[in-house]
């Protein structure tokens, strides 16, 4: 849109230097451009042409100034999800540490109050005789 919108403002700025610059003269005005002849207009038709020209390239500039502002808002939203994504990201992983700091804790101290029976060096001798 925005290539669209200069390209329309800078083809209405050139058509109407190159009217402007033609020589004018009689009731009719000769409109010459581009090295074409474009038609024969009076002096309330060159206005109304201009009137034209003018909307037209206001028109671009108009369309210029919207896709530079669509482009931008797009450009903020984009680094705003980004941010959150980020913040989202460090609160997981804080949770995550969090949560193994407690179950590596959880485990030091079952294993350090858990008593385990120990078998007799005669039992286990036992045990591996059957096998």
């Amino acid at each position: 849109m925005l290539v669209l919108g200069l390209l329309l403002a800078v083809a209405a700025a050139a058509f109407g230097a190159v009217v402007t610059v033609e020589d004018w003269g009689g009731p009719t005005y000769p409109i010459n451009g581009f090295g074409h002849h474009l038609g024969n207009l009076t002096l309330a038709e060159v206005f109304l042409a201009g009137v034209i020209l003018c909307a037209i390239f206001f028109f671009g500039l108009w369309l210029s100034s919207v896709s530079s502002t669509l482009r931008r808002r797009r450009s903020m939203r984009r680094r705003a999800e980004a941010r959150a994504l980020r913040e989202q990201y460090e609160e997981i992983a804080a949770e995550r540490d969090r949560l193994a700091r407690e179950l590596e804790s959880y485990r030091g101290q079952a294993t350090d109050t858990a008593t385990y029976p120990r078998e007799s060096s005669a039992e286990r001798d036992d045990a591996h005789r059957v096998s």
